[in-house]
């Protein structure tokens, strides 16, 4: 990991969400997961690694009986744009007759939580609903979130999950890539 490229980043980075801001977005879409999941028992199901806070978030906030696990795929790797899916890890529970809530730190085209929840809907889950903590407005985006805690512009974003070179996914922050430091 080269530390100077990735202090130069943040320093010459923009900010877009501040921590307040997104854990009171956070708490708005709780609220309306735990209302309308009530009763049900529902897997939550991150995808690694960059769901992972969020996710937990979500988690954490849930009110009722729910089961955990996680899928872990990858498409971009240490690079800015995205590549080809490739699984890493599939699911441990069996999913089928149940009702999965797919967590995921970012909606830029939308191919890994199209990717992941058609891999779901093959292994039986009855219903899969789709939560996202920052939705980009992208053009050609293949698909759209259930849910979604933030919408932000289509940069190239970090923090809170989402990383820079494999660094950064600790900000609890969100901030813009400047950028001349994708160079």
């Amino acid at each position: 990991m080269d530390a100077p490229r990735l202090e130069r980043a943040l320093a010459e980075s923009t900010l877009v969400f501040d921590a307040e801001t997104i854990d009171a977005a956070i708490e708005r879409l709780a609220v309306r997961i735990n209302v309308e999941f009530s009763g049900q028992v529902p897997i939550f199901m991150i995808v690694m690694n960059g769901g992972l806070p969020f996710g937990a978030a979500i988690f954490d906030r849930f009110q009722g009986p729910c089961e955990l696990d996680y899928v872990h795929v990858a498409r971009y790797g240490h690079e800015t744009s995205g590549g080809e899916l490739r699984w890493l890890r599939e699911p441990s529970l069996d999913v089928a007759g149940r009702t999965v809530i797919l967590l995921d730190d970012v909606l830029d085209r939308g191919i890994s939580v199209l990717r992941v929840t058609e891999r779901l809907q093959t292994l039986g889950a009855q219903t899969v609903a789709t939560a996202v903590l920052v939705r980009k407005a992208v053009a050609d985006c293949v698909t759209q979130a259930d849910y979604v805690a933030l919408d932000a512009p289509d940069l190239f974003l970090f923090g809170r999950g989402m990383d820079y070179l494999g660094g950064w996914r600790n900000l609890q922050e969100i901030r813009a890539l400047n950028p001349d430091a994708q160079a």
